[in-house]
């Protein structure tokens, strides 16, 4: 496998500024066996991450080839191109590496209701109690995700807001188009108190908006176990 040199990391990290990406970060992802072959890609940022999601939406191949060549940094796009040509899975595999390490990995969000006598361990007892103080009448929820730092305490959305939330998501998976940002707003405003800024924690890995969308829907009573029996 042919790994980059220093040269070329630098002359990638460049790139990824001429190209107007949102930093000069760049992600190594390596294919091993049998591919062997490594590329120099742009990680996902907010808005790349929006815009992905969007394209998801329309078809998955699609978007995964896109993604692969509008982030492509090393090597040549047209050698990048000539390894896909022989494993054409090669842009999915790359794609689901930067989703990866964008913060969509497979774990379930925990969503807890607050426990003022027993908070998260970046709160104290009384930072929690004066939070149910100054939301009282209303639900608190832990939502934590540890393995990607992902921490807040949401506020329940009231039954109006939480139905505007959802119907504004399901009109945009239905179009491909603004789905991040139809719930964005609703979801946001829901958050309380973070450890670190909840932008700061979207800034750094972009795909744990995901999560605090299930944690969204689940504090409006989505996916609630069910039982049921014919009487």
């Amino acid at each position: 496998m042919k790994l980059p040199t220093a040269e070329e990391i630098a002359a990638a990290k460049s790139a990824a500024i001429d190209k107007g990406f949102s930093s000069a970060a760049v992600q190594l992802v390596e294919l091993v066996a049998p591919i062997d072959a490594a590329f120099l890609v742009a990680p996902f940022d907010r808005a790349g991450y929006a815009k992905y999601v969007d394209a998801l939406h329309r078809d998955t191949l699609t978007a995964h080839g896109g993604v692969f060549a509008s982030r492509m940094l090393w090597p040549v796009l047209s050698d990048a191109m000539k390894i896909r040509d022989a494993w054409p899975a090669t842009p999915s595999e790359v794609v689901k590496e930067l989703e990866r390490a964008a913060g969509n990995v497979n774990e379930v969000v925990s969503v807890a209701r607050l426990d003022v006598k027993a908070p998260p361990e970046w709160l104290d007892e009384k930072a929690a109690q004066a939070l149910a103080d100054a939301h009282r009448g209303g639900v608190l929820w832990t939502v934590e995700l540890r393995s990607q730092e992902l921490a807040c305490i949401m506020r329940a959305p009231l039954p109006d807001t939480w139905l505007a939330a959802v119907a504004a998501d399901n009109t945009a998976r239905a179009l491909g188009k603004g789905v991040a940002a139809s719930m964005e707003g609703f979801i946001l405003e829901t958050v309380v108190a973070a450890p670190v800024k909840i932008e700061a924690q979207l800034d750094r890995r972009p795909a744990l908006f995901t999560d605090l969308r299930r944690a969204f829907l689940k504090m409006g009573g989505d996916g609630v176990q069910v039982r049921s029996k014919r009487l």
